[in-house]
């Protein structure tokens, strides 16, 4: 992590192992990071009524790139939230806090819990998707969740909650974004539910995606024929598919 160098994250001055010679504890791994002038996201949300769109993009776009950079190094956070984010005067903010952060490998994932339930973990940070562990598409689960704080003010349901709903009731509790916001854009708030999907095969699969529907670019969600295929399909695509299957379904009708 000392060779992370990004104006999103902070510096890491120096690393070394100490002890605490009253425990009786050595070669404790010690971080001496730098000193961010600011208050943490989570507390400017909650001292401003409203946050305009535009802003909480702001916001969220620095925050791409930060996570994007970590990804790009074979790291993953594990711990996104608005706590772990400084905001400066200027508006820049920073990402602090990789107490839970770990190497990963591309197409391997990992299914220790840093913490418990939390408002901006995906379930399977907790390990309550065994099928699916922890991957890039865990940050972006996290980065979503932060933009819906951001957006309305308000936590959305824990990934913990949500998961044992939907597997007990068939019901996911969240609340849509826009239903808190209304003046939430519709590309915007759909974005933020496709990257807060439960399950990880659901999720865009890596944050440039993401970040390309938060724009309008492409904020197509997979589809079951994305999933068979393996690939994206252009929505004019995908109308010309259906018109061929039920053009199908009516000759044999007829026949």
């Amino acid at each position: 992590m000392a060779q992370l160098k990004h104006p999103n994250i902070v510096k890491f001055e120096l690393v070394f192992f100490g002890e605490v010679s009253n425990r009786n504890l050595k070669n404790i791994p010690c971080i001496v990071m730098e000193y961010i002038k600011g208050e943490t996201l989570y507390d400017y949300v909650l001292r401003n009524k409203t946050i305009p769109e535009k802003e909480a993009l702001y916001y969220i776009q620095q925050l791409i790139k930060a996570v994007k950079y970590i990804h790009e190094n074979n790291l993953l956070h594990r711990d996104i939230n608005p706590v772990n984010i400084i905001r400066k005067s200027t508006g820049e903010v920073v990402l602090i806090d990789f107490s839970s952060s770990r190497e990963f490998v591309f197409g391997k994932y990992y299914l220790s819990t840093p913490k418990g339930p939390s408002p901006f973990f995906g379930p399977e940070v907790n390990g309550l998707i065994s099928s699916n562990n922890q991957g890039i598409r865990s940050d972006i689960y996290s980065l979503a969740a932060i933009l819906y704080f951001i957006t309305t003010r308000e936590l959305p349901e824990t990934g913990f909650i949500r998961f044992y709903e939907k597997t007990t009731n068939n019901k996911d509790p969240l609340v849509s974004p826009k239903d808190y916001s209304p003046s939430i854009s519709k590309t915007v708030n759909k974005t933020i539910l496709w990257g807060m999907e439960l399950y990880q095969n659901k999720r865009p699969q890596n944050i440039d995606r993401w970040f390309r529907a938060l724009e309008g670019q492409d904020n197509l969600p997979p589809t079951w024929i994305t999933w068979i295929t393996g690939q994206v399909l252009k929505p004019t695509t995908i109308v010309t598919l259906i018109i061929f299957v039920s053009l199908g379904r009516v000759c044999k009708v007829l026949n």
